[in-house]
């Protein structure tokens, strides 16, 4: 099964790149019942929003910290 992802969609099934999950979606984007069809791939606006807020609060925590050390 693999091997046919792989040939037929240039998608592995871990750990592939965003690029090949965008591609996967818009080729299947009229799928019957997607939510069970793409519930084990990511989801990439989730993925988006928690690297966002990840680096708001990295920015957070180092003004933080410099007001604590009075710099």
């Amino acid at each position: 099964m693999e091997s046919y992802y792989l040939n037929n969609f240039e998608v592995k099934p871990k750990h592939s790149s965003e690029e090949a999950l965008q591609k996967w979606r818009k080729l299947c984007g009229f799928v019957k019942n997607p939510k069970r069809r793409f519930r084990f791939t990511a989801n990439l606006s989730k993925r988006y929003e928690a690297q966002a807020m990840r680096r708001t609060n990295q920015i957070v925590n180092a003004v933080g910290l410099l007001t604590l050390w009075g710099c």
